[in-house]
């Protein structure tokens, strides 16, 4: 867990918000971030160290290494090659990726911290109610920090019964990311869920855009205009291109398991019925390999906040 949600006690994701802050006012969540960013600074000086988005990048490339050599040594593990001398190694990769996926959490709030104190007029307390969903509907399968499973410790995320075109926040829940992890016998490691309080609906977000001012119902009907449909289907192609042309993912949304970037695909065979909010999904660049973690981006407010981390503008 990193500096700003230790003051906070608080869900801090990487889509700048602050999930579970009921009891905090504005000006107090401003100031944390603001204090935990001067903190922040004042180490980055003492320690010499690069600065918090540099830190990410090398923590990302040397995790990709990571990850490479975990699969060479099972490789041999499954053609039983697997030598004691690979046994060792493999623990010693795996706490390294525990580290670094630590790493990029802490840096990713560190970078929350300095977006709030630099820019708080763009945040602003939001209790969701049916027409507000979307907004916490905007950060399902984005990566965060904080929220502990009760059963394992691995962190949690929002989750929602993606078969409903518009959700309100009854449909919302946290699931465990240890649902990823699986066992020798193929079991997943952990399947705890948990319901979302009211507490957890009362949040401190970004709401300077016009997809947070828009009503749940009436982004989803824009969304699904065939003209919009035409327009969100060429960016989202544009992007999975590049995204492929250029070996990288996407940033804020990462694997549990592996803590890479996931990577934008589209759907070969999407359900007519339900159009563009079944064309993308996410998924882990290791999917080949046989990891199940995917985000599918089933509602307007998902791929409004998708396209404007990659290209810096949503839907509207």
């Amino acid at each position: 867990m990193g500096l700003l949600s230790e003051i906070l006690d608080a869900v801090v994701t990487a889509a700048s918000t602050i999930v579970n802050a009921a009891i905090e006012a504005t000006v107090k969540i401003v100031d944390s971030a603001t204090t935990a960013w001067e903190e922040y600074q004042k180490k980055q000086e003492r320690d010499r160290l690069p600065e918090p988005e540099r830190q990410k990048e090398i923590a990302t490339d040397k995790l990709i290494e990571i990850n490479n050599e975990i699969f060479r040594i099972r490789d041999r593990y499954l053609n039983n090659r697997m030598s004691a001398n690979d046994k060792k190694r493999w623990h010693f990769l795996n706490n390294t990726r525990n580290e670094l996926i630590n790493t990029i959490n802490n840096m990713g709030e560190v970078l929350v911290s300095k977006e709030i104190s630099k820019q708080p007029n763009a945040f602003e307390g939001v209790v969701i109610d049916t027409n507000k969903a979307h907004i916490f509907q905007g950060q399902v399968g984005v990566s965060m920090s904080g929220k502990r499973c009760p059963v394992c410790n691995r962190n949690m995320i929002i989750q929602w019964n993606n078969n409903l075109t518009t959700a309100n926040p009854n449909n919302f829940f946290w699931g465990c990311t240890g649902w990823y992890f699986k066992l020798p016998n193929g079991k997943q490691s952990c399947v705890k869920k948990l319901s979302v309080t009211n507490a957890d609906l009362s949040i401190f977000a970004r709401t300077d855009n016009d997809e947070a001012k828009t009503g749940n119902e009436l982004l989803t009907a824009l969304t699904l205009e065939p003209e919009s449909t035409k327009i969100i289907t060429g960016r989202m192609d544009g992007i999975e291109s590049d995204q492929r042309n250029q070996k990288r993912g996407s940033k804020d949304y990462r694997c549990p398991v592996h803590g890479e970037e996931s990577v934008l695909r589209k759907k070969q065979q999407p359900n007519p019925q339900k159009g563009l909010l079944d064309y993308y999904y996410l998924a882990c660049p290791h999917r080949e390999q046989g990891c199940d973690f995917v985000v599918k981006l089933k509602s307007a407010m998902q791929l409004s906040t998708f396209l404007r981390k990659e290209t810096g503008s949503g839907i509207l």
